[in-house]
């Protein structure tokens, strides 16, 4: 009969899957990293005296297939230490991945928001860390396998869902998955590993600290989101989470511009170029491609910024920030971006919604573009490291020297005059300001719209990262047509807001709220 909690077996053996763990280990000795750490020896079972302590916080009894190989080894889950002293480690999540990776802090912030449960560390590598995550138990007892990336991009995913199946494929007895998230189609563990992923992640297989992911479907993911309170943080960062993959899903789908002939060559060629200031961009631009997202426009801007970059003919600029062309007919000066503007001086009392001005003016072409490699911008090869979030410059904080720079361009009452959409955050001033912004914090929101009405011509606005913002002033601009906000509100801001949506409903303007 099979131990309860025990997943099914796979293959010709009728052994549940953590007896067959313990078989292969007896016939063929332990994996590489035990024989690396153990220098030899045979199993350490956890004296029964001692396994007969061990419960999980609160009381809880461990899960069915831990306690089962527990009774055949705890040196290689680290339950039984030298001396044979017997501990079972148990952390919360944000602080076991704080000590092993601590200079992504505000990834592991947004992280936990998800991950309320503690963890018992399994297995620790450079780039990734695997646990038994102490969530919502399934029918049998058996608790989820997590595992945490923090390679190129910071993740978390749930990859076994049960000790027996990590245990097995680990110590060879079960065939190896090459991605963690693979085993959600594996025809004998992919639904217990779905319900566990709706139980114990929102629905989701994986997701990353930047809000990208993959669910195990839209319909399961509304259900696990419905399911939370509605003030929580996971369910606002689940419903974030949830518009990026919408987005992406929806970019995959429109269909595909087409590149010139010209600019299909252009592009090849730079590609065969190894010049260092534009290689980074094709290589993100590849990458896009390879996805299947629409990058047709993102590849003609870049190259224009190329052009720029080169010394090709481009469009003309002024000095300062802006491209390098007219650098020759200007005298020679400092590289150092003008001091910022007093706040008096702006055009708009809130700076967030001048940086939103401006990019809107860039992106319309009717300013002259900035040139990036004048921005005091975080890079590699600063003296700062640029990883460590308390760095001058780093890449996981606001670069405040960026965003003094971006609020001295000037804005001319023309273009003001003329921009038509204004989205914020947007794709590029917002990577320059804070490159690994992934939604979490606040640093982009508008609390102040006043001053929008010197944009008269203004037809589509977009204020997803900013929920309580007055929107009074948008009564005074007659050409919107369509507006979008990220509405939670409550009280007298609430019925006022209210009020504001039906007046522009009631002309026409398309709301999404």
């Amino acid at each position: 009969m099979a131990r309860r909690g025990a997943s099914e077996p796979t293959g010709a053996s009728e052994l549940p899957l953590v007896e067959q763990a313990i078989a292969h280990v007896a016939r063929h000795g332990w994996p590489w990293d035990a024989r690396q750490r153990f220098a030899g020896g045979g199993p350490a079972p956890v004296p029964a005296g001692a396994l007969a302590t061990l419960s999980l916080p609160g009381g809880r009894p461990l899960p069915p297939s831990f306690r089962r190989w527990l009774e055949h080894d705890g040196r290689y889950v680290g339950v039984l230490g030298r001396g044979r002293k017997v501990q079972l480690v148990v952390r919360p999540f944000r602080e076991l991945v704080g000590e092993w990776k601590p200079r992504r802090s505000k990834a592991w912030n947004t992280l936990a928001t998800l991950l309320p449960g503690a963890v018992v560390p399994l297995l620790a590598e450079d780039d990734r860390l695997v646990a038994l995550y102490l969530g919502d138990a399934d029918e049998n007892g058996e608790l989820p396998i997590l595992e945490v990336s923090a390679d190129f991009m910071t993740s978390v995913s749930l990859s076994h869902p049960s000790f027996d199946v990590w245990i097995a494929e680990r110590v060879g007895a079960r065939e190896r998955k090459l991605a963690a998230y693979a085993m959600f189609d594996d025809p004998a563990h992919g639904a217990a590993l779905r319900a566990q992923a709706r139980r114990n992640l929102g629905g989701w297989k994986w997701l990353s600290s930047e809000l990208d992911g993959e669910r195990v479907s839209a319909e399961d993911g509304r259900a696990a989101i419905e399911a939370l309170p509605v003030d929580s943080p996971a369910r606002r960062l689940l419903e974030r989470a949830g518009a990026v993959a919408d987005r992406i899903a929806a970019m995959q789908r429109r269909p595909k511009e087409v590149l010139t002939a010209e600019e299909q060559a252009q592009y090849e060629a730079l590609r065969r170029d190894s010049h260092p200031a534009i290689a980074q961009e094709i290589a993100s631009l590849d990458k896009c491609a390879q996805l299947g997202l629409d990058v047709v426009p993102q590849i003609r801007s870049f190259l224009a910024t190329a052009a720029r970059e080169r010394g090709q003919p481009g469009r003309q600029s002024s000095d300062g920030l802006h491209g390098r062309e007219r650098a020759s007919e200007a005298p020679a000066g400092p590289s150092v971006p003008p001091a910022p503007l007093a706040e008096r001086d702006r055009l708009f009392a809130d700076s967030n919604l001048q940086l939103a001005v401006l990019s809107g003016l860039l992106a319309a072409g009717l300013i002259p573009q900035l040139d990036e490699e004048r921005l005091p911008i975080a890079r590699e090869e600063d003296e700062a490291d640029w990883y460590d979030p308390d760095a001058e410059r780093s890449i996981y904080a606001v670069n405040h020297d960026v965003v003094d720079a971006l609020l001295a361009v000037e804005l001319p009452a023309a273009a003001l005059a003329r921009v038509e959409a204004l989205t914020w955050p947007d794709e590029h001033l917002s990577r320059w300001i804070f490159p690994q912004w992934s939604g979490e914090e606040d640093d982009f929101k508008i609390d102040d719209l006043s001053g929008l009405e010197q944009c008269p011509s203004l037809r589509t606005l977009d204020l997803s990262c900013s929920p309580s913002v007055d929107l009074a002033p948008l009564r005074r601009l007659q050409g919107l047509v369509k507006v979008t906000i990220l509405w939670r509100e409550g009280g007298a801001r609430h019925r006022q807001t209210a009020a504001i949506l039906r007046s522009l409903r009631a002309r026409g303007v398309e709301v999404e709220a």
